[in-house]
């Protein structure tokens, strides 16, 4: 059942009533006794960072606060980092970490 917003004309007070769409129109009566009439509310919606399933963290880098994981990769792309089990590296950055090991760069 849908939550409607009722308003009283007299008072101005909010009333909030779970109502079936069929009986939407047929308003509660105010406290002071007055006839209430549907409000159109906006939504109240809490954001979700990180997309539902990742709430998302403090970058240690760059101090900020990460809430996508399109950020966090542009994050670790852009500080050449990787995370152990995170993804595969690119090809290029498995090839400078094979010639820094050959050439004694940790």
């Amino acid at each position: 059942m849908p939550l409607y917003s009722y308003k009283c004309p007299d008072c101005g007070e909010m009333t909030d009533s779970y109502n079936i769409v069929d009986n939407r129109h047929q308003s509660p009566v105010c406290e002071c006794g007055g006839m209430t009439s549907l409000s159109i509310q906006p939504t109240q919606l809490q954001p979700v960072l990180g997309g539902g399933d990742w709430d998302g963290y403090r970058c240690p880098v760059t101090d900020t606060f990460v809430t996508s994981r399109r950020k966090r990769k542009y994050i670790m792309d852009s500080n050449n980092l990787i995370e152990t089990g995170d993804r595969k590296p690119s090809k290029a950055r498995a090839a400078q970490t094979e010639r820094n090991r050959a050439n004694g760069v940790v």
